[in-house]
């Protein structure tokens, strides 16, 4: 499969993503006003290369990266796979969640992701065997229960548990 690239929606002529996965930051250089440490405003120009970009995995084990643009002051933290489905298939709806087929993670190619529900996501979870489910031990607590507790604030929350 030959790399596609189009622009991150959002960040034209800043960043591009790949049909595999993969995101980089445009060549471009940028002018803007700095102060120093007494005050003076000046201009600063920077010139930045065409590279790709540091992926790291959020605490879920989704592929990341950092897209920020200086002058702004803009900067945002965005999953790699949304990025993907934004900037080839459609931009993301209220309701639209990003799936991966192969339930890897941060395996971001094209081929691998579609837009879906989050009732979609679960489904999909639960045919695959990777739902989850708590059962619950116990009902919620009665009014009288949330009562007794908030009137013994110093009791232990081990003596709490047992108790209630």
């Amino acid at each position: 499969m030959t790399e596609k690239w189009k622009a991150v929606p959002g960040w034209e002529g800043l960043y591009s993503v790949s049909n595999l996965g993969s995101v980089r930051r445009e060549a471009r250089t940028t002018v803007f006003e700095a102060r120093n440490r007494w005050g003076q405003v000046r201009q600063r120009v920077c010139e930045y290369k065409r590279a790709l970009l540091k992926v790291n995995l959020d605490s879920g084990g989704y592929a990341q990266v950092v897209l920020q643009q200086a002058a702004a002051e803009r900067r945002e933290t965005c999953v790699v796979h949304r990025l993907v489905l934004s900037a080839f298939r459609r931009l993301p709806g209220p309701d639209d969640h990003g799936m991966h087929r192969n339930d890897v993670r941060h395996d971001n190619r094209l081929a691998n992701l579609k837009w879906g529900t989050r009732e979609a996501n679960a489904e999909d979870m639960a045919k695959k065997g990777r739902a989850r489910r708590v059962p619950s031990s116990r009902p919620p607590l009665e009014a009288w229960e949330i009562q007794a507790i908030q009137a013994e604030p110093r009791a232990k929350r081990e003596d709490l548990a047992e108790r209630f």
